[in-house]
């Protein structure tokens, strides 16, 4: 038997899982809720692996997208992956939600990966033939003016779940894009890219979540 994963993204608004074993998605779910990742994301995993007929002590790693994304849903996401990880006796695995949408995008290049913030801002990373370039957090405007002198002579291919915001404030400063892949990341891609980063030997990154900006909600200070 090959390689079983169990996938788990909750990284945007919604949320969502899938059990991948040679190749293949064995099943798949979607939260149909943006919120309340932390009532819904157990159940929904259980639903899966039961649709897929596994069970946890079946698996061989459980592999969570560590964000960029949502502060609490990344919490809640990678608590759960290391829970299952812990009570199976497996590895737990984080993976970037710009390879996710990465994935979804298929090979275009340049590629402009767009992730939504939910505070009028956007996580970017640009992929380039030559390699990928830092990530940054900014405004579609702010995003385009960085890329006022674009030079490619191909437009700049967009994906992620801000990919049509992102692509409209482009055009409209004069930097051909055209979206490529415009929604969230999704358990059953990320599982794919999983796989095919294992099978190339690459390393998969800790389960801990990757924050490009500060939480919205902050510790009130200690006591004199």
């Amino acid at each position: 038997m090959g390689l079983t994963l169990l996938a788990i993204d909750s990284a945007g608004g919604a949320g969502s899982a899938a059990v991948w074993r040679d190749g293949a998605v064995l099943a798949a779910r979607r939260l149909v809720t943006d919120r309340g990742h932390a009532a819904h994301l157990a159940p929904l995993v259980r639903s899966v692996l039961a649709d897929a007929g596994t069970a946890a002590a079946e698996l061989d790693a459980v592999v969570a997208t560590v964000g960029p994304g949502s502060f609490t849903g990344l919490r809640v996401g990678l608590a759960l992956a290391q829970g299952i990880a812990i009570a199976a006796a497996i590895p737990a695995w984080g993976i970037s939600s710009f390879d996710v949408h990465a994935r979804a995008a298929g090979g275009a290049r340049p590629l402009l990966l767009a992730i939504d913030s939910r505070r009028e801002e956007v996580f970017v990373r640009i992929l380039t033939k030559e390699g990928a370039g830092e990530p940054f957090v900014a405004t579609p405007s702010g995003i385009a003016a960085r890329l006022s002198g674009w030079g490619a002579a191909a437009p700049i291919a967009v994906a992620g779940d801000a990919a049509r915001l992102v692509a409209a404030a482009l055009s409209a400063s004069g930097v051909p894009a055209i979206v490529v892949h415009d929604g969230p990341a999704d358990a059953a891609v990320l599982a794919a890219a999983a796989a095919a980063m294992l099978a190339a030997g690459q390393p998969l990154l800790p389960p801990r979540p990757v924050y490009l900006r500060p939480p919205d909600v902050s510790l009130p200070p200690a006591a004199a």
